[in-house]
């Protein structure tokens, strides 16, 4: 073989070895970008689920979420996607139109959006629009087929190796072409993905041709046309979901107004008798006397404040007697025509004194009396103990009533949830709150028998 030859052999050598190597970074980061296509698209298509779905994610309702599932299981090339909520527990799941096991996951966070200047208000929050700044709910966790990028990258090494072995040193400059034109044919597909990640789902990109980057710039045309659709369903629905939560929202506040109104009013009941009763002794009658006057102001304070529960009034606090607050509850809970006027009711405790809004403390305290009467207990005891936590007390409230089951705990504090047919399912939310806003915390604790639940407020220290 003569010099020359050698050379030129030499020469064919390295070139088909750069168009080798040239082929395999071509086919390495087309599909890396094909990837980042599909992750985008995929992304944008969970992302405009998650913020459709705040109110049903909050409410914790199959129901509500079945309609934009049903809508997002249209999506193509989606295998299943499951809605979780803030604790990781899954609250729905829908499978898609492909059966397929392998794919890319993606998780987007469900978060409330914050109200808008006409939306104002404060009773939105159930609704997944927050009044400060939004937080996060829940989660999307989506699972889509990666079979579409599959067969393009398979097309694209078939196409640049068949390319580099049948024409040697042209094929450098082909491959070359391909890859420019690959590149941007993907970059056009990522572009445009990232403008359908921000929202803009009008966004098209050309997909003349037959190759399967064409198939891709169809489906991906069909994805954001089918997320156009989507979002105004979604909307359509949001709107007329709160038309319905409008009119169940006043359906609530009635529930929640009788809830607030019937214990005070029993009391209020229970006094006047004492009252009215000449037969009384009179000491009994003044003390009914004030108690109707103290209920009164309370129930009008309570009814200013209750369409604002979810901006309730801050606590004004000060050093109080426990004892003292436990014979108060007692007095209050065991008037005539009340729910606790058969309750036995224990009261313990010496010199020990809590921080807090008096107000707030005698609701909470009476609200736990009234609710073990009702819950069928007979006996009642309310004494205080150390806490776990540094400088509180535990006030605690004990009943030999039926107890509570696993099922009633997991909702025990959450709104609108009651086990009573005429309940409002507000109390406990509301003394939790209240407990919260005075730096303490009311929770229930295992007991062998009955009820046990402990309001755990600071210690009044050195103050009069």
């Amino acid at each position: 073989m003569s010099l020359r030859a050698k050379l030129l052999a030499g020469l064919l050598a390295v070139l088909a070895a750069l168009v080798a190597v040239l082929s395999l970074l071509v086919v390495l980061r087309a599909e890396q970008a094909l990837v980042e296509v599909d992750r985008a698209r995929f992304a944008a298509a969970t992302q405009q689920l998650a913020e459709q779905i705040a109110y049903p994610v909050l409410a914790e309702s199959d129901a509500l979420l079945r309609a934009p599932l049903s809508a997002f299981a249209l999506s193509p090339d989606l295998i299943e996607v499951t809605v979780l909520a803030a604790d990781g527990r899954a609250l729905a799941t829908q499978r898609g139109r492909v059966d397929i096991g392998a794919g890319l996951t993606i998780t987007a966070e469900v978060r409330t959006r914050a109200a808008a200047p006409g939306e104002e208000r404060d009773d939105l929050d159930p609704f997944g629009i927050s009044s400060g700044e939004p937080r996060v709910v829940g989660a999307v966790a989506a699972r889509f087929s990666a079979a579409g990028t599959a067969a393009v990258q398979q097309g694209l090494r078939r196409d640049i190796a068949l390319a580099s072995a049948a024409l040697g040193a042209v094929a450098l400059a082909l491959v070359a072409l391909i890859a420019a034109s690959v590149a941007r044919r993907v970059r056009a597909l990522a572009d445009a993905s990232a403008r359908v990640a921000q929202g803009e789902l009008s966004t098209r990109v050309d997909e003349r041709g037959r190759d399967e980057l064409a198939a891709l710039a169809r489906d991906f045309n069909a994805m954001t046309a089918a997320l156009g659709k989507q979002r105004q369903q979604l909307d359509d629905a949001a709107r007329a979901l709160a038309e319905r939560e409008s009119l169940a929202a006043i359906g609530r506040a009635n529930a929640v107004i009788a809830h607030e109104l019937r214990n005070p009013l029993g009391i209020l009941l229970g006094a006047a008798e004492v009252v009215g009763n000449e037969a009384r002794p009179a000491a009994q009658r003044a003390q009914a006397a004030a108690i109707i006057g103290d209920e009164v102001r309370r129930l009008s304070a309570r009814l200013d404040r209750l369409l604002a529960y979810a901006r309730p009034r801050p606590p004004e606090r000060r050093a109080l007697g426990v004892r003292a607050l436990f014979e108060a509850a007692r007095a209050r809970a065991q008037l005539p025509g009340g729910p606790a006027v058969a309750l036995a009711c224990d009261v313990n405790g010496d010199n020990e004194r809590v921080l807090a809004d008096e107000e707030h403390v005698a609701q909470v305290l009476l609200n736990l009396v009234q609710n073990a009467a009702q819950a069928g207990a007979t006996r009642v005891a309310l004494s205080v103990q150390a806490s776990s936590s540094a400088g509180a007390w535990d006030l605690v409230v004990a009943d030999d009533g039926p107890g509570l089951t696993p099922e009633v705990r997991e909702h025990l504090f959450q709104p609108f949830v009651t086990t009573r047919q005429r309940g409002a399912g507000l109390g406990l939310a509301a003394s939790r709150r209240m407990a919260r806003d005075n730096g303490g915390e009311l929770r229930a604790d295992d007991a062998a028998g009955g009820a046990r639940f402990i309001l755990t407020l600071p210690k009044a220290m050195d103050l009069p």
